[in-house]
């Protein structure tokens, strides 16, 4: 390995990995569960925070404008084409803001929050539409005076208001024209796969500290969508909403059966992940690849989606992972073979691994190896306390997250400095009230149920029959619990 790149240089890769932007086409992997998602039955993608909803979102969307390039991202993944746009995100200043629409949800009834995403989706497709064939906007229907209109929602998402009988059966009929034409393409070439998805993604970041907020927001497209999702074949949609925030009991006005049948879950498997992570260092340079391949890991050039690794044998993830930490790590009197402990401590109470996560663990090993001088003797290019210290900082960023929607999340400070594994209903009873050093008191709830939502949302796991439960691995630091042996 005397060309093998050096120890500085592998390090300032590896620290630069899950830095991209969300849907990169050169470091982006097109999950295993893609197959099952991008089914055009499924309306709703459910996934934990991190899983990469939005790194899915973005690259379907990536090309919207550039059906060829669309085309190509598809088959060097697997998948089969469908022409995607982004119906609704906060990656650029086509959609309107989170903190606009705040006070509009805020203000306004059920009904003109269904005609609001009425009104936009009209717009975005017949935009989209234009792009691709040329035709005037609306060219097709009289709905050319509302044109000025919604183009105004952007930045005053009450310009249209509630809409009219009128013009609620104009927007479906504009809709109905769009499918129709859909459809005589598909006949015409004796396909049945001519449609377009709108993508929806970053929908929990309106009303972000106002449950009430964004659930009316999110039930009224799930509402639209309920409905258009069997009215038409050829125009799709695609809603990414964090697993946590689609509790169907919230959603008591729609057809249960039909939203559950059309939802699918995003979720990576450890294999996987472990390609993900050398799926980015790969795109860092060809030296790094070849150190990469030295390991007997496999790439395969794909245009302008760069360089896909191949999922790599077992052996050869352990020689990878053995080079970079060491073939067995041992800490707090555990001892694990290294492609064991790192996802083993990265799980949340669900025994989930979110890509985010392990990006994160080794991007975060790294900066922490940059700070340290090199061993007289080094053999490893990160050492055991780089990657402990990772997994806190992993950990601490994964409670932000969820900070974000459910402030109660710090009740489980009242765990610092006790022994767990600890019994469920003394649990309940530390987890009744806020700490008395909070900065603000949370919402009401009883100690059963907000412990009950920390289990569903992996934050705490359940052992056994349930009788006891512990903190994952991933969030023991950040909340300063001690550990008992779980056989006590």
């Amino acid at each position: 390995m005397s060309d093998a790149p050096d120890r500085a240089r592998l390090l300032d890769a590896m620290a630069a990995i899950g830095m991209a932007d969300p849907g990169d086409p050169k470091t982006f992997l097109m999950p295993k569960a893609a197959k099952r998602i991008l089914d055009p039955s499924v309306v709703v993608v459910l996934g934990a925070r991190g899983s990469g909803k939005s790194s899915l979102a973005a690259f379907l969307t990536e090309h919207h404008m550039d059906p060829a390039k669309a085309r190509a991202n598809a088959l060097a993944h697997g998948m089969q084409f469908s022409f995607c746009f982004d119906a609704f995100s906060q990656r650029s200043t086509r959609h309107t803001d989170a903190n606009i629409l705040d006070p509009f949800v805020r203000g306004v009834d059920d009904e003109t929050l269904r005609d609001f995403w009425l009104g936009w989706l009209v717009f975005q497709l017949n935009a989209e539409l234009h792009h691709l064939s040329g035709d005037a906007v609306w060219s097709s229907s009289d709905l050319t005076p509302l044109y000025d209109t919604i183009t105004k929602m952007r930045q005053n998402p009450s310009a249209m208001g509630r809409m009219s009988t009128v013009t609620r059966a104009k927007m479906v009929s504009n809709l109905d024209e769009a499918e129709q034409g859909f459809a005589t393409a598909a006949a015409k070439i004796g396909a049945d796969d001519v449609a377009v998805t709108a993508v929806y993604d970053d929908l929990d970041m309106v009303g972000a500290f106002e449950p009430s907020v964004r659930l009316r927001f999110i039930r009224a497209l799930l509402g639209l969508w309920t409905s258009f999702s069997t009215r038409y074949r050829h125009i799709r949609a695609k809603i990414f909403l964090p697993a946590d925030l689609f509790d169907l009991r919230l959603f008591d006005t729609l057809d249960v059966s039909k939203l559950m049948g059309r939802a699918e879950r995003l979720e990576w498997d450890v294999p996987s992940l472990y390609r993900l992570v050398l799926r980015q260092l790969g795109a860092q340079g060809d030296d790094v690849r070849g150190w990469l391949e030295s390991f007997g890991v496999t790439f395969r050039e794909q245009g302008t989606n760069g360089w896909i690794p191949d999922e790599p044998s077992d052996e050869a993830t352990k020689r990878w992972l053995t080079e970079t930490l060491r073939s067995v790590v041992a800490v707090n009197g555990t001892r694990s073979t290294v492609q064991q402990w790192i996802p083993n401590r990265l799980r949340d109470g669900r025994d989930r691994v979110a890509p985010r996560s392990m990006l994160g663990f080794f991007r975060e090993s790294a900066r922490l190896a940059q700070g340290r001088a090199p061993r007289a003797h080094w053999n490893h290019l990160l050492a055991v306390d780089d990657a402990v210290s990772a997994l806190d900082v992993v950990g601490s960023r994964r409670v932000e997250e969820v900070r974000e929607v459910y402030e109660w999340v710090d009740r489980l400070l009242a765990l610092k400095g006790r022994a767990l594994p600890m019994a469920r209903t003394d649990i309940e009873a530390l987890l009744e009230h806020d700490t008395l050093d909070a900065p603000k008191p949370t919402p009401p709830r009883d100690g059963r149920t907000v412990t009950t939502e920390l289990i569903r949302m992996g934050m705490l796991r359940e052992l056994g029959t349930g009788e006891r439960l512990d903190v994952p691995d991933l969030f023991v630091r950040h909340f300063g619990v001690l550990r008992r042996d779980a056989t006590e």
